[in-house]
């Protein structure tokens, strides 16, 4: 028994141990209560700005767009009175504006003390697709947004798609409406344009276009849209020489031939009072 029992010695080395451990542990213990201290300081501040009336939301700096207005684009955030400025999540915000389909890109940013300011860069309307209705598509041929036709007006018109092929390849749906609307403005930076205003630019069968020029069906076909355009200029300079129209202008896709389907001109009717 007397082996197990603790000498004075061994006392001496312990008490020496706990002191020096005491010694190094203070300074950290010091700085572990300086932490602390302010990090209950940080977050009582933090909570305080969170109910202060003061970081309460009362300035909303955001300009409507010709499709979006400035209620919707509030309601649209969830912006009601009294939102803190603090809590307002912006990327939750972003999100939302751009889940409106004529939304491209949304930018908003808070502004101390009560301040949110929202940017929009609205959707371009490349033209008007009418499948089962009237649908606004993007430069990537895309359908973006169904609109009534008084909103279609004053853009190209294209027709002969259907929602089934976009379901079934929307990616080649896509391609044609994009072919469809580039023979669209080719015409329209010609001379004949002002004459003969193109109203509408049919996708037939495997993607042959055809442009309709009021009655008269202009069957492009699949390539060498530039050059069947100056070959369509001369026919038409030549129907207007004979003083006549044409119902369909077919033009063959090597460039040799056209079939013509003439008729007479529609003439004005004239009377008098």
């Amino acid at each position: 028994m007397a082996r197990n029992r603790l000498r004075p010695e061994h006392f001496k080395v312990a008490k020496q141990a706990l002191d020096t451990a005491l010694m190094w542990s203070k300074p950290a213990l010091k700085t572990l209560a300086v932490g602390s201290v302010i990090g209950a300081v940080i977050f009582g501040l933090i909570e305080m700005a969170n109910r202060a009336p003061y970081f309460s939301i009362t300035t909303f700096d955001a300009e409507a767009t010709p499709h979006v207005s400035k209620d919707e684009l509030a309601a649209l955030i969830g912006l009601e009175p009294g939102t803190n400025l603090f809590k307002f999540d912006v990327f939750q915000a972003e999100t939302a504006l751009e889940s409106h389909p004529w939304v491209a890109d949304a930018r908003v940013t808070k502004q101390l003390p009560d301040k949110l300011t929202v940017s929009l860069t609205e959707r371009q309307p490349a033209g008007v697709l009418a499948m089962n209705a009237l649908y606004v598509v993007r430069a990537d041929g895309r359908p973006f947004v169904r609109v009534m036709p008084a909103n279609a007006l004053g853009l190209p018109l294209v027709t002969g798609l259907t929602r089934e092929d976009f379901d079934a390849d929307e990616a080649r749906a896509a391609m044609r409406v994009t072919e469809a609307l580039s023979l669209w403005r080719l015409y329209g930076r010609t001379s004949m344009a002002a004459l003969r205003p193109a109203t509408s630019v049919h996708i037939g069968e495997g993607g042959r276009l055809d442009l309709m020029l009021g009655k008269t069906r202009v069957g492009f076909g699949l390539e060498g849209l530039r050059a069947k355009l100056e070959r369509l200029e001369g026919i038409l300079d030549t129907l207007t020489e004979r003083r006549a129209d044409a119902a369909y202008i077919l033009l063959d896709d090597v460039g040799k031939w056209a079939i013509v389907k003439e008729t007479s001109l529609a003439q004005p009717m004239m009377g008098a009072l």
